[in-house]
C-alpha cells in the first residue's frame, strides 16, 4: 500500500537490445523473474519495455501472470521467453540470481505489445 506522500513506482522490464525487434514482432511473449525481483502487476496492466544500449522501447499489456519452480521450467515458456532451450533459459536465470535453486519459484508475464518508440535516425 502507498503511503500518503510517497510516490509508487512504475515497474518496467529491462530487456538486451538485440530482442528489441523479437518483441516488437510478437516473436518474445512473456519474461520470467524470480520472486526477489517480482513486479506488481496485474492483468491488463500496460508497462514499458527498455531495451539496454538503445532509445527504443514498447509498451506492453499483461495478458497473464503465473508462476512455476525454476526445475519446472518447460520448453514452451522458455520459447516465448526468447531461449531456445530450457537450459538456455535456466543459466541466463542463473546467471542473473546466482541463488536460484530447484525450489526457487518464478513469475512469468506473458504480454503483447500495443505500442512503439522508436529513435528516428536521419539518412
Amino acid at each position: 500500500m502507498v503511503k500518503s506522500g510517497e510516490r509508487m513506482n512504475t515497474p518496467t522490464i529491462t530487456l538486451p537490445g538485440e530482442d528489441y525487434q523479437r518483441v516488437k514482432d510478437g516473436e518474445i511473449t512473456c519474461v520470467i523473474r524470480p520472486a526477489s525481483q517480482k513486479l506488481y502487476l496485474s492483468v491488463y496492466d500496460w508497462i514499458p519495455i527498455v531495451f539496454q544500449g538503445t532509445d527504443d522501447n514498447v509498451m506492453v499489456e499483461i495478458e497473464d501472470i503465473n508462476f512455476t519452480m525454476f526445475k519446472n521450467l518447460n520448453l514452451n515458456t522458455a520459447l516465448k521467453c526468447g531461449f531456445n532451450s530450457v537450459n538456455e533459459c535456466k543459466r541466463d536465470l542463473v546467471e542473473k540470481s546466482p541463488t536460484l535453486d530447484n525450489a526457487s519459484r518464478l513469475y512469468i508475464y506473458s504480454f503483447f505489445v500495443v505500442g512503439v518508440s522508436e529513435k528516428i535516425v536521419g539518412a
